[in-house]
């Protein structure tokens, strides 16, 4: 139940006796209203009296409604406490992205989850993030469907020889640029990680390279 203010009490009526007796003190005022005082002593007593019966006037207009006591134990007790709810992921990833940039670009495209992904997967194996737009780009055109006359499919044009063909498109992606990692660790050189991704080893010619570096080079700018 909500706090509020308690109903209208006896100890209301009782209030205004105390209080008149207390002004009449303090006013020096006989019952009569004599006063014995200064004219200025007379004068202030006349008017905290007549503050007191404008108070009891409103206090009977309204029924004691606006005069309604206000009991400490009704009040709730209320204690904030901020805890991370460290046990929320979904929580605290909603606030992470409030505090932080979103990373999504629209002139990707890519669904906003095949971002996410292709940024987690960069993350993971090493492989900037421009690099792996650039192979995208020139593989498939950023087409999650193709197929290439030899069979390769998908974004990153797997081999159907080494991956199977049941991947989802954000499964494509970290299928082929987990393999790039690969390359990239084991040649120690873009270029020639790049001629073996798309030929399956590296025979000098920079073409394919050429044009993955050259989109690459594009998606890092923008």
């Amino acid at each position: 139940m909500a706090a509020g203010v308690s109903g209208k009490t006896k100890e209301v009526p009782q209030m205004w006796g105390r209080t008149k007796k207390v002004l009449l003190k303090l006013c020096r005022l006989n019952g009569e209203g004599e006063c014995p005082a200064s004219q200025a002593d007379k004068r202030c007593g006349a008017a905290l009296l007549g503050l007191l019966a404008a108070i009891t006037v409103c206090y009977e207009l309204t029924d004691g409604a606006a005069l309604q006591e206000v009991r400490q134990e009704d009040k709730p007790s209320v204690e904030i406490i901020w805890e991370a709810p460290i046990s929320q992921p979904r929580l605290l990833e909603a606030v992470k992205l409030q505090l932080e940039p979103d990373p999504y670009r629209e002139d990707v495209p890519l669904e906003r989850e095949l971002q996410a992904a292709l940024r987690a997967t960069c993350e993971e194996n090493g492989v900037p993030v421009a690099l792996a737009l650039g192979l995208i780009e020139e593989e498939s055109q950023f087409q999650p469907d193709v197929v290439s006359h030899r069979g390769a499919y998908g974004l990153c044009q797997l081999n159907p020889k080494y991956f199977p063909r049941e991947l989802t498109p954000a499964e494509n992606i970290a299928a082929g640029v987990g393999y790039l990692g690969e390359l990239l660790e084991r040649h120690g050189d873009t270029a020639s990680a790049l001629r073996a991704y798309n030929l399956g080893y590296d025979d000098g010619d920079r073409k394919f390279a050429d044009a993955v570096l050259a989109a690459a080079e594009k998606w890092e700018k923008d």
